[in-house]
């Protein structure tokens, strides 16, 4: 998962504090948005259950500010987010629009 709006004081261990009850962490690695002094963490869990607690997370209070924990890493932009999507339109595909269409691809008229 990828933590957000973290503070700069944030550590390694306060990260594992505040996500160990979700699963056993493999890796916490910090990085910072170029051209700014945010930062954010990737956080790998050994399986996939402590992504999905994780990712319940959002607004856990971390050195006095709300965090956030996605799937989606900060810095893929919207094109990565889409890549290999699509077939079922992106992002969007998961909507009525993209499904809708892909059932119309399989739907033939008598």
């Amino acid at each position: 998962v990828f933590c957000k709006n973290l503070s700069p004081l944030t550590t390694e261990a306060q990260l594992k504090h505040a996500l160990g009850e979700c699963g056993a962490i493999t890796k916490v690695e910090f990085k910072t948005i170029p051209g700014t002094t945010q930062m954010y963490a990737r956080v790998d869990f050994f399986d996939s259950a402590g992504v999905a607690m994780a990712s319940g997370k959002t607004g856990t209070m971390l050195n006095s500010v709300p965090i956030s924990v996605t799937v989606l890493d900060p810095m893929a932009g919207a094109g990565a987010a889409t890549a290999g999507l699509s077939g079922l339109g992106g992002i969007g595909g998961f909507g009525m629009g993209g499904l809708g269409m892909m059932g119309m691809n399989t739907v033939r008229a008598p």
